[in-house]
């Protein structure tokens, strides 16, 4: 390798840590927050409420009123007029890989995976801290991370940004051999499982490292071979009774079907129409359609399959190299593939909900919604993304854990 590349790595994150230490620049501070005059998504009417005044106290909405004056003069609340801009939660992204290389100009995912999982910690931590605070300024609140970050390295990642956003950590994916990647050059990057596997101890590593969700490949991105359906479902059980939440890796057709049988709390990626119907009441698929894609009728057919079967949409961007090419970083790049939702057949509401509501909801947290006690995560626009998805790249406000991020004093620009 020449000395070239790893320069030119260091010097990008070093640009993104210094843009970082503009933003974080000190602010006053304030016991709560008034947004005066905004206007929010209510997802239970599929409509905007407009004039609501957000209290926000202890990092959660504690109140949400009509806009009044009078109430607010003697406040000794941080005010900030909306003016009628349109107020949404922080977006979640459900599938990402925080740790995993990027931007770096090799054959595939498949490479980038192997060099990313050779790199020192230290390394991986620096791009993983670069890439959260970048999706954080794209407007990114919530990111669940799921594998393809060494031997537990979220569960670090996640301590170094208490200032958001937060970081849902699954540790290292559990996948038959030969998994995805040859892991000659870090063993820890996968948990490889058989018949003859304790799952009791290895599930109990993952307790004792604070993941709150574990995912499990049901193929290996291949259609063969794949993890037995008696170990899929005997890891999925086990798991769920030790209150890990289970995402399920799965591409194709077959191992589709294995993991809905699994009844897992996601699967991922659902790539095509699974040969079995077998749903359960709250199934859903992490969408990971990152790529620039036309709307295709096999799309088509996707969509209304998981629509007809009750199967809820969630997001996930899935970058890790290909699809960061033409962004300058990761932020950037998560944002478009949201944006891009709408190629495969998903309305502009229905891909927003996607990262919001329904997103939250799978997650089991108090976040993707503007309501009472739920998580003061918010993002402000200056136009509606409900007209046009490019929209979400126009905002003017950041608000994480009832802090402001970024205002329109600042970019609010990875």
């Amino acid at each position: 390798m020449t000395l070239k590349k790893p320069l030119l790595l260091v010097a990008s994150i070093l640009s993104g840590a210094f843009l970082w230490f503009l933003l974080k620049k000190p602010l006053p501070e304030y016991d709560c927050l008034l947004l005066l005059n905004s206007k929010y998504f209510d997802y239970k009417t599929s409509a905007y409420v407009a004039n609501k005044t957000i209290v926000i106290k202890n990092a959660v909405i504690a109140d949400i009123f009509d806009t009044n004056p009078a109430l607010t003069l003697n406040t000794t609340c941080k005010l900030l007029n909306l003016k009628g801009a349109f107020l949404y939660p922080g977006l979640i992204d459900s599938h990402a890989h925080l740790l995993a290389l990027d931007k770096q100009k090799v054959p595939n995912w498949k490479t980038a995976l192997e060099l990313s999982a050779a790199r020192p910690e230290k390394t991986r931590l620096l791009i993983g801290e670069a890439n959260a605070k970048s999706m954080l300024l794209a407007g990114f609140t919530t990111i669940r991370d799921l594998g393809n970050s060494g031997f537990h390295l979220d569960a670090k990642l996640k301590k170094i940004m208490s200032a958001g956003p937060e970081i849902i950590t699954s540790g290292p994916g559990v996948a038959i051999a030969p998994s995805q990647i040859d892991l000659k050059h870090n063993p820890k990057e996968y948990n490889l499982v058989d018949e003859h596997t304790d799952i009791d101890l290895l599930l109990q590593n993952y307790k004792s490292h604070q993941a709150s969700w574990i995912k499990l490949y049901a193929d290996n991105s291949n259609k063969s071979p794949l993890m037995a359906q008696s170990l899929l479902k005997s890891l999925t059980q086990k798991a769920r009774n030790l209150n890990l939440r289970v995402a399920i890796h799965a591409e194709y057709a077959q191992s589709i079907a294995n993991a809905l049988d699994a009844e897992p709390d996601s699967v991922e990626h659902f790539y095509e129409i699974p040969l079995s119907k077998k749903t359960r009441a709250a199934t859903y698929a992490v969408l990971t359609d990152a790529a620039p894609l036309e709307k295709t009728s096999a799309s088509e057919k996707r969509i209304s399959w998981l629509k007809q079967n009750n199967v809820k949409i969630v997001f996930g961007s899935d970058a890790v190299l290909d699809f960061t090419s033409n962004f300058k970083n990761r932020g950037e790049a998560s944002l478009s593939s949201l944006i891009r939702l709408r190629q495969i057949g998903l309305s502009p509401q229905e891909s927003l909900l996607s990262a919001t509501a329904t997103a939250g909801e799978m997650l089991g947290l108090p976040i993707g919604k503007i309501e009472k006690n739920y998580a003061a995560n918010l993002v402000v626009f200056n136009s509606d993304p409900l007209l046009s998805l490019e929209n979400l790249k126009n905002r003017t406000l950041i608000i994480f854990g009832g802090k402001i991020v970024c205002d329109n004093r600042q970019v609010c620009s990875p």
